[in-house]
C-alpha cells in the first residue's frame, strides 16, 4: 500500500510526516523526489548511486513498514507533476492513495513561507542564515503562491475524480494521535491499542511572536490599502 502526502509549502507537512513515520506503522513519508539534494542525501547515507531509480528501489525496500507493508512519500504539486512525467520511476514506486494536508490560516502560512524564503530556515532544525525584515509585497507574493498551489491540487483531484483524505494542520496541533489514526483507518491499517510516537518527533513549530506581528501588520496595511483605493 502506497500513499502520498500532498502538500503545500509551510502547511505543517514536515511535522505531520514525522508523526506518521514515528508511529512505525506508516512507513517513512519524506519529501524526496523533486527536492534539491533529496536523492543525494539518501544515496550518501546508504552509499549508493544518487540517480532517482536507484534511490527509489532503495527506499521502497528500506522505508516500507515491515509490520504493515505501507510505504509513503511527500510531494508538493509541481514535484508530483514532475514525478508523473517519469514513467519508469512512477512504475517502480506504483500508484498512491492521496492524503491532502491543508492549513486553514493561509495568512499565517504565507508569513511562514515569506520568512523561510528570506532566512533559508525551512524547518526548526535549520539555522537562519539571515535576519528577516517585514516586507508587505513579499508576504503578498507568498500568499498568492500558496493560493495557487492549493487550487492546483484541488484541480488535480477533481480531474481524476478522487477525494483524498483531508487532514488539517490546526487539527494536528490539537490532537496528533487522532489525525494519525485517521490515516490508519484510511489505509486499512489495524490501529494498536495506543499509538506510540516513540519519542522520534523532533520537528517543532517555527511560529513565534514575530510571525504574529508580521501577520497583524499585513492585515492592517491591506485594510488601509483597500480604504485608500
Amino acid at each position: 500500500m502506497n500513499y502520498l502526502v500532498c502538500s503545500t509549502q509551510r502547511s505543517g507537512s514536515s511535522y505531520f510526516c514525522h508523526l506518521l513515520k514515528s508511529s512505525s506503522l506508516l512507513g517513512r513519508p519524506t519529501e524526496l523526489f523533486g527536492k534539491k539534494g533529496g536523492c543525494d542525501k539518501v544515496a550518501k547515507k546508504y552509499d549508493v548511486e544518487s540517480d532517482e531509480l536507484t534511490v527509489a528501489k532503495l527506499v521502497k525496500e528500506k522505508w516500507t513498514s515491515h509490520e504493515t507493508g505501507v510505504f509513503g512519500l511527500k510531494m508538493h504539486y509541481h514535484q508530483y507533476m514532475d514525478f508523473l512525467s517519469k514513467k519508469e520511476l512512477k512504475s517502480l514506486i506504483g500508484d498512491f492513495r492521496y492524503i491532502y494536508i491543508d492549513r486553514e490560516d493561509m495568512l499565517a502560512q504565507a508569513v511562514s513561507l515569506f520568512r523561510a524564503r528570506q532566512t533559508g530556515a525551512w524547518s526548526s532544525n535549520h539555522i537562519p542564515k539571515d535576519e528577516v525584515a517585514y516586507d508587505y509585497q513579499g508576504i503578498k507574493d507568498a500568499l498568492y503562491f500558496i493560493c495557487q498551489e492549493k487550487a492546483l491540487w484541488k484541480s488535480f483531484f477533481a480531474s481524476i475524480d478522487v477525494t483524498p483524505l483531508n487532514v488539517v494542520y490546526e487539527e494536528i496541533e490539537k490532537n496528533p494521535v487522532a489525525e494519525v489514526e485517521k490515516v490508519m483507518d484510511y489505509l486499512g491499517v489495524s490501529k494498536p491499542d495506543c499509538v506510540n510516537f516513540g519519542g522520534d518527533v523532533y520537528v517543532s513549530k517555527q511560529r513565534d511572536a514575530l510571525s504574529e506581528k508580521f501577520k497583524e501588520r499585513f492585515v492592517r496595511e491591506s485594510r488601509e490599502n483597500l480604504i485608500s483605493v
